[in-house]
């Protein structure tokens, strides 16, 4: 699976991408019956563990990281030894308010992996930068059968060595918890939640309509699109870039609203000389020296200077 979080994913201002504030007041385990999922009513899916690849940077708070609440796995474990599973093979929202810890962010590097246990409860952050957060997840499963209730009332039975790792590990549970309920049952954050998985995934269908009409290279066509979706990605430096791009390939007249979303791009993130070395580039094969002269010399200006093909655009220009 892969997923993407949007800037201002969980926010509620899109503009200045302030975090909604019951964000961290939410927790899932995955494998119950959702109307946002397949699982079927009746049903547990449940695995041995999850296993997260960060294909982008999220080593800073709130940007759509991954959350964890610390010793959940613990707490999940004996309320299940205790309650049974028959009422949430309805759902999830069936558990009553639990006991958890405060929610940790987890900070990856690209190429960084997380490993939890299935029962670990966990939830996301909002996305409060300026780049779309990638992230593969992978849920490997020791065993055939879908549905293993032993596996979730001990929670190291699927993990050969390390019942011996941990035996001597303690199950208290820390003082500073707080009650909350599964998919913000028991406020408006449910309600403003699912809201925001239908905004994501109507974004989502649009930015892969503009991105077909771009790697197509019809323009005009991308153009319309690209300003009816503006809005969601005001933050977003790459789509300025693409959406400035695909504005300059098209008719000389749009230029003014090419430059308009450039230099958004280049306001957010002034050095990275990329920048100006695509516009280069792109002015280069239009024959438009004077525009792409332009670009190919502030690029000089933005250290690192080292992209060999920008340079040769500017000898050649």
């Amino acid at each position: 699976q892969i997923t993407l979080r949007w800037p201002g994913q969980l926010c509620t201002d899109q503009r200045n991408f302030i975090p909604t504030p019951w964000w961290n007041t939410s927790w899932h385990i995955d494998g119950f019956p959702d109307e946002n999922n397949s699982v079927p009513k009746n049903t547990i899916q449940n695995f041995t563990g999850l296993v997260g690849i960060a294909l982008s940077d999220s080593s800073a708070d709130l940007s759509g990281n991954f959350v964890v609440f610390p010793r959940s796995h613990h707490i999940l474990e004996k309320y299940f030894q205790d309650h049974g599973f028959e009422a949430v093979k309805q759902g999830l929202e069936k558990i009553e308010k639990i006991h958890l810890p405060p929610a940790q962010m987890v900070h990856l590097k690209p190429g960084d992996a997380v490993i939890a246990h299935y029962m670990l409860a966990h939830t996301i952050a909002p996305n409060t930068s300026p780049n779309i957060r990638y992230q593969t997840y992978y849920r490997p499963n020791v065993r055939t059968e879908s549905f293993s209730p032993d596996s979730m009332l001990n929670i190291w039975k699927d993990w050969d060595g390390m019942a011996s790792v941990v035996l001597h590990e303690t199950k208290a549970i820390p003082q500073n918890t707080t009650p909350l309920s599964p998919f913000y049952a028991d406020g408006k954050g449910n309600a403003e939640f699912k809201q925001q998985l239908l905004r994501d995934a109507e974004i989502s269908k649009k930015m892969t309509q503009f991105e077909r009409l771009f790697d197509s290279q019809k323009w005009d066509e991308a153009q319309p699109v690209i300003l009816e979706i503006y809005r969601d990605f005001a933050n977003d430096w790459m789509f300025q870039i693409k959406a400035s791009l695909c504005f300059t390939c098209g008719k000389v007249e749009n230029a003014p609203k090419a430059e308009e979303f450039l230099q958004r791009a280049i306001n957010m993130n002034p050095g990275i000389p990329s920048i100006y070395s695509i516009y280069g580039h792109n002015y280069l094969k239009q024959k438009r020296y004077v525009e792409a002269w332009k670009y190919c010399k502030q690029m000089f200006t933005v250290p690192p200077t080292g992209d060999l093909d920008c340079v040769k655009g500017a000898i050649e220009t």
